[in-house]
């Protein structure tokens, strides 16, 4: 798994080998000064998360591991607005991903599988709007990279 990881960006990511945040788990923990400790999240196995940050932050889950062409393959943008999602106990705010290809509630805990969708696509990250955008593609055990930053 490559890291790309924006200055001053915090986040918690709970990585899960199933679906319906079922499966294997994986934990790590970015920090403000480009530390990241937890478990190493593997991609070829990953099929939903649960992230947590502050507002603006955004986290991008990536197929392709390079920086050139990223933008060309699969990828799934989330985005933590405060408006979507939930409070942990703890009060910070997070979205759940029950599915990483698929489009739910940003705090579902299961995929409806009565209305599946895509979530919104996008041709480039600049064009995204709201709390998920990408560009469709298989996504399910092939994420690559994973990018934070700020929006």
């Amino acid at each position: 798994m490559r890291w790309v990881l924006a200055p001053m960006v915090r986040a918690d990511i709970a990585a899960f080998s199933g679906v319906n945040l079922g499966g294997a788990r994986a934990l790590a923990n970015i920090h403000p000064l480009g530390g990241r400790q937890g478990q190493d999240i593997d991609g070829a196995a990953l099929h939903s998360v649960v992230v947590v940050g502050p507002v603006g932050t955004r986290v991008i889950f990536s197929a392709a591991p390079g920086d050139d062409d990223w933008q060309e393959r699969p990828w799934r943008a989330v985005v933590i607005t405060g408006k979507h999602g939930y409070v942990t106990a703890e009060g910070k705010h997070a979205v759940r991903i029950p599915d990483i290809e698929l489009f739910d509630k940003p705090d579902a805990r299961r995929t409806d599988p009565d209305f599946e969708q895509d979530f919104p696509q996008v041709a480039t990250l600049a064009e995204g709007t709201g709390w998920t955008y990408g560009r469709a593609g298989r996504l399910r055990n092939a994420i690559a990279s994973i990018r934070i930053d700020k929006v």
